[in-house]
């Protein structure tokens, strides 16, 4: 080629590719405009093992911070043990004689009044709350605190329903007997409130009342997780634990004397026991968790001081035609004495049992139903404190203060005390 030719040729490709021997030039694309995302919850887990937990948007239960407090509120329906009244009331058929009229062990005897009562079913509630101390320990300070409420149950008897109408006890007085060193005589008697005979006679009535008092109690636990795989929990607990359970029972007769005309004898009596107990608490709490579904159980001890108070109070009031009022310490039951106040402590064991089914309804939410039973060691029970062996020279009018033995006493008679209940509420994070 010629070299005319060869510059002909270079200068005509230079001129149809300006670009030729530089980088070549970038076009811009325009951007796609990408659609808006919208979140909708996601199913996760294992479908074949039933672990279906839906995923909340994250706008909706914001997740960036976890709870660390929690509130739990339940509505009980709760039974407490009744008390067991021994026979309170008796009557016997017209025509029995004064002088054996509604003893206990004759075969003319009739029981109108003894059993269980106040064994109801009754409605109570639980408060706790919660704090996270330390999460990578599981450490969680907690209080609750629990009520139930009272019950009582009324008894009326009269003379127009009962002719005779009477209350027993037995009578320990020696009644000029010589018994042995350290002995008495006992003898089932009756103290006749309404009896038919027109000269020794009377007419009257007789109301009894008995309160099973309101039960509540305290803790303050210490929670530490002490086992932690992906589905189970389990915490130990310490702490202390408070609990108060009273009861009474009342007894108010009424005799109109048939040879006093417009006269009247009114007795009262009134027995009331208050258990208190403050202790430590300890015990271990579970919780299986599957998926919005979870079991918890609980098993707890306490162990410490129960304080038990008894009062013993009576009166008695004679309105006598031509004589006057009168008024006296003393009723049937509750005489000189045992009247007053009578205290004592001993160590005991408050143990505590649960189940709980929750189910997650929200990330912050939970609902549940369960079972709760408590029990409470060496408690006393107003009616147990009743003593039926008395001296009757103690019963108004006293005809001898210094009359033995002097009984009835105060006894502190104990039993054990049981509270269960199911339950129904919910917890609350936030």
């Amino acid at each position: 080629m010629s070299l005319r030719r060869s510059v002909f040729f270079f200068a005509l490709l230079y001129w149809a590719c300006p670009s030729f021997g530089q980088e070549p030039a970038v076009v811009e694309q325009p951007h796609a405009i990408e659609p808006p995302i919208t979140t909708a919850p996601q199913m996760v887990g294992n479908p074949s093992f039933g672990e279906m937990v839906f995923e909340e948007p994250s706008d909706w239960w914001p997740t960036e911070s976890p709870s660390n407090y929690w509130v739990t509120g339940e509505y009980w329906f709760g039974w407490m043990k009744g008390a067991n009244l021994p026979p309170l009331v008796t009557t016997s058929p017209a025509g029995t004689p004064n002088t054996t009229a509604g003893i206990l062990g004759r075969n003319t005897t009739d029981i109108l009044l003894s059993g269980r009562v106040n064994d109801d079913m009754r409605s109570g509630f639980r408060f706790q709350t919660g704090y996270w101390l330390d999460r990578e320990y599981g450490l969680r300070l907690e209080a609750g605190t629990s009520f139930l409420a009272s019950q009582s149950t009324q008894f009326d008897f009269n003379s127009t329903d009962f002719p005779i109408l009477a209350r027993p006890y037995t009578d320990i007085s020696l009644n000029g007997a010589t018994p042995a060193p350290n002995d008495t005589i006992s003898t089932p008697q009756a103290i006749l409130i309404a009896h038919p005979d027109p000269v020794d006679g009377s007419t009257g009535l007789l109301s009894i009342k008995a309160k099973s008092g309101s039960y509540y109690d305290a803790n303050v636990d210490i929670a530490e997780s002490i086992y932690k795989s992906e589905h189970t929990n389990v915490d130990a607990l310490i702490g202390y634990r408070f609990g108060r359970f009273a009861d009474r029972i009342q007894f108010h007769q009424r005799i109109n004397p048939n040879s006093l005309p417009n006269s009247q004898i009114d007795s009262d009596d009134e027995f009331s026991a208050v258990n208190t107990f403050h202790g430590v608490d300890f015990g271990f709490r579970g919780e299986i968790e599957r998926g919005n579904l979870s079991l918890t159980l609980l098993g707890k001890m306490g162990a410490g001081s129960l304080n038990r108070k008894v009062n013993i109070s009576g009166q008695t009031t004679q309105v006598i035609t031509g004589v006057g009022t009168t008024t006296s310490p003393g009723g049937i039951y509750a005489l000189s004495p045992n009247l007053g106040n009578h205290q004592d402590s001993v160590f005991t064991i408050f143990p505590e049992y649960g189940a709980t089914l929750k189910w997650r309804v929200r990330q912050n939410l939970r609902v549940h139903i369960g079972y709760r039973a408590m029990i409470m060691f060496d408690a006393i029970r107003a009616v147990d404190q009743i003593d039926f062996s008395l001296n009757p020279a103690f019963i108004p009018p006293v005809t001898n203060a210094n009359s033995t033995p002097r009984r009835p006493h105060e006894s502190f008679s104990d039993d054990k005390f049981w509270i269960q209940s199911l339950t129904i509420g919910g917890e609350w994070s936030f």
